[in-house]
């Protein structure tokens, strides 16, 4: 891969990280307040287990954009991490922090589905 072609990843991680904002502290403001309305109740714990789920996204996506520019500084952007072979630049540009090619991506994803189905 290209130096010019590294650098748009980059710039295109570093984007992706700053439009995130700042790394909302473990509680983000999330508050458990009872009532006595069941309905209220529940619509209260809806919402709070959005807002976890959200939360959750948010830091496995910038987890993953830390990871792939840490890959850069290394000089391993671009490669594999399980077959070693490049990744193209087409699923770069789709998904800059992928670590791995499509068709490890989909083995891992694969593997997932079986051990989840193994599990019920």
């Amino acid at each position: 891969m290209i130096k010019r072609e590294i650098n748009q990843f980059r710039k295109a991680l570093e984007d992706q990280l700053e439009s995130l904002g700042v790394p909302p502290n473990k509680s983000n403001g999330l508050v458990v307040e009872t009532t006595a309305d069941a309905i209220e109740d529940a619509q209260s714990r809806s919402l709070r287990e959005l807002a976890v789920h959200v939360m959750n996204a948010d830091w496995s996506l910038r987890r993953a954009i830390e990871a792939a520019l840490e890959r850069i500084e290394t000089g391993e952007y671009g490669e594999c991490e399980d077959c070693g072979d490049p990744i193209t630049s087409s699923r770069l540009r789709a998904v800059p922090w992928a670590p791995k090619c499509v068709a490890c991506q989909q083995e891992t994803e694969d593997n997932h589905v079986v051990e989840t189905s193994a599990k019920r």
